[in-house]
């Protein structure tokens, strides 16, 4: 993270499998187009540590059971994820989840 660049946070690893924090894998697992998503997000930048959660919008599903989503609000934190900025994530990365 050094470098700058961001990253999208784990959500399963942060959650620490406790039950109820993410929601569970298999509907994780099996989103839609047109599903909203939360993801969390980091980088580094002058020897701070800078995160932010937003909400995506899913804009395809992969074969591989991955998705992309655009940034519904840009974030106030981190410069480079502008409204519209397109993001490729795993179901671990899903913090929260909205029809």
């Amino acid at each position: 993270m050094s470098d700058g660049s961001i990253t999208v946070d784990n959500a399963e690893r942060i959650a620490g499998g406790k039950s109820g924090l993410i929601p569970h894998r298999k509907l994780r697992e099996s989103l839609s187009v047109g599903n909203s998503v939360q993801l969390g997000f980091r980088a580094e930048a002058n020897g701070r540590v800078l995160t932010d959660r937003l909400w995506l919008v899913i804009t395809r599903c992969h074969h591989d059971g991955r998705y992309t989503a655009s940034v519904q609000t840009p974030s106030s934190s981190l410069a480079a994820l502008t409204a519209g900025a397109l993001v490729e994530f795993g179901p671990e990365h899903i913090f929260g989840w909205e029809p």
